[in-house]
């Protein structure tokens, strides 16, 4: 299974999505960073199976640099946006990127997490999500 790797500078989000994600899956592995300099060192240190959301607009490190930074050290992992912004140019932005797997508003909702489940591999089922 592959871990997910949360980068969002929001703790709220982050909890919120951790909690869904983790309801879909018990199982999940799943990694949490408020700060994304950090998320970066830890994919960059074993980026094998694993999934980033990736929040765009964060004060340390936004997603952009986030993303430049794993091209300049050629790491390929899948990564997928999950943004509030509403600007299309962030989606056209992002789809400049060979990693970006797909562009989702958040908070995530049980849709997204389908897709998530279909396009990634992530886990096999929902038992707790509800119709």
């Amino acid at each position: 299974m592959r871990e997910i790797i949360l980068v969002d500078d929001e703790p709220l989000i982050n909890k919120i999505h951790s909690m869904l994600l983790k309801s879909a899956n018990t199982a999940l592995q799943l990694s949490i960073f408020n700060d994304p300099t950090l998320g970066l060192i830890y994919v960059k240190s074993a980026p094998e199976n694993k999934l980033v959301l990736l929040d765009i607009n964060m004060p340390v490190m936004n997603a952009w640099d986030f993303l430049d930074n794993l091209e300049e050290s050629s790491i390929s992992i899948d990564v997928v946006i999950l943004s509030s912004s509403i600007n299309p140019e962030d989606i056209t932005r992002a789809g400049t990127y060979k990693n970006i797997k797909g562009f989702l508003n958040k908070p995530l909702n049980k849709a997204n997490i389908m897709w998530l489940i279909n396009e990634s591999g992530l886990v096999t089922e929902l038992p707790s999500l509800g119709a």
